[in-house]
């Protein structure tokens, strides 16, 4: 489950990164497309401004051909020919005074003037219109006698031309995403065998170690209880005997976070998790007094979730047992579980009083070995991996769980 989980999200964020690419690169070369659309009809419009409202026969060189960026489209004897076009003058009163219409067929003298009325009644210079299935762009100039020549470019070809591209374009990134994505899929895998290898070996190494470990510490347990036995309880037998149920705790913890992702065959089943936070609590409450500290609870009854028994009472217990540990002497850890809302699944709460947390990095608590306490004081005993299997309990829950900080409290805060 964990290889397919890892191997999807190879998938995901190598399609997310080619499909970004491919928008950049095709978005730059269809703005670069219709700019040059842009720029060949305006260079045609200008060429029958320059003449007057009519094209020479002759050919036309661009008057600074070594600048690219004055160079105007290729002008030879037959594109006078080829280009679809009308003029119209008007005068200073905005009266239509004269139409040129030898150069089109598609429209009428009647339907130019009724267009040209619209644009000088609009007051605008330079813009585009159409007309049934065709597309026009115009632009127009003073001259020196007051009057308006306005020149109206057929540039249907123009646009369809430019719109090909970007049909053709946005079908070449489809195809190429939907290539890539059946290329990846078949070699996901050999690019996540690696890093699923080494985590194979951490996991093995971990695994191994711990359960090599264990005889060692149990045959130092035994031999210090025999020492009890035979001269008596003494510190130097208490301290190894304590130390070794800590390096057990330790070892237990280690296998049992290297085995975390194997868990994700559980099954997982309605079960009613209000009694098994209510006897974590009623376990928790003798050590807290011992420790001149007080537990509160409050339980909402007959919470009923989707989860798996042993790994939810897992979850409690470690929070439960964190807060313990870290409380304030003399402090107040409280649990709470209701209801989530719209009742869709639970939420818990495990609140302890911490006067020193104000300016702790909550985000932290989460990492695997992380201790607030970077001395490693062994008064507070952990090894700062209990919050991250809690992390990863939830996560099989797809649930969320965060810490904050508020009126020296520290409160962790689970939704399943």
């Amino acid at each position: 489950m964990f290889i397919k989980k890892l191997r999807r999200r190879f998938i995901i964020l190598s399609t997310i990164s080619i499909f970004v690419i491919l928008v950049v690169v095709l978005g730059l070369l269809n703005i670069l497309s219709i700019q040059t659309t842009y720029y060949e009809i305006n260079a045609m419009l200008d060429y029958i401004l320059q003449y007057d409202g009519q094209l020479p026969k002759t050919q036309i060189k661009p008057k600074d051909p070594d600048n690219i960026f004055n160079r105007r489209p290729h002008f030879n004897e037959e594109t006078a020919f080829q280009i679809r076009y009308f003029t119209v003058v008007v005068d200073q009163n905005n009266n239509i005074t004269s139409i040129e219409d030898s150069n089109i067929e598609a429209m009428t003298t009647a339907e130019i003037s009724a267009h040209m009325k619209d644009i000088i009644s609009n007051n605008v210079q330079s813009g585009i219109f159409t007309d049934e299935d065709q597309v026009y762009n115009y632009k127009s100039i003073k001259k020196e006698d007051g009057t308006t020549l306005i020149a109206t470019l057929d540039s249907t070809h123009y646009w369809y031309s430019a719109n090909l591209v970007i049909r053709q374009s946005l079908l070449l990134g489809l195809g190429s995403l939907v290539f890539f994505v059946i290329v990846l899929t078949f070699l996901s895998n050999l690019a996540i065998r690696p890093e699923i290898k080494n985590m194979e070996n951490q996991k093995r190494f971990i695994t191994n170690a711990g359960h090599e470990l264990k005889t060692p510490l149990a045959i130092i347990s035994a031999n210090a209880e025999v020492l009890e036995m035979v001269n008596g309880k003494n510190e130097w037998t208490d301290s190894i005997l304590n130390q070794t149920k800590r390096l057990s705790v330790l070892i237990g913890n280690l296998i049992s976070l290297a085995k975390m992702d194997e868990k994700q065959d559980l099954v997982f089943s309605k079960i009613n998790v209000s009694p098994i936070v209510s006897e974590t609590v009623d376990g928790f409450k003798p050590l807290c007094e011992t420790d001149g500290k007080s537990m509160t609870s409050e339980i909402e009854e007959d919470v009923i979730i989707k989860s798996n028994e042993q790994i939810f009472r897992e979850l409690v217990n470690i929070l439960t047992d964190n807060a313990v540990k870290y409380c304030d002497d003399g402090g107040e850890v409280h649990v709470e579980l209701s209801y989530s809302l719209g009742h869709r699944g639970a939420k818990l709460i495990v609140t302890n009083t911490y006067a020193e947390g104000k300016n702790v990095d909550t985000s932290k608590f989460f990492e695997r070995f992380y201790r607030e306490d970077t001395s490693h004081n062994s008064e507070k005993k952990g090894y700062g991996i209990g919050l991250s299997m809690a992390e990863e309990i939830v996560k099989q829950h797809k649930g969320h769980i965060k810490a904050e900080y508020k009126n020296g409290n520290i409160s962790f805060i689970v939704t399943i």
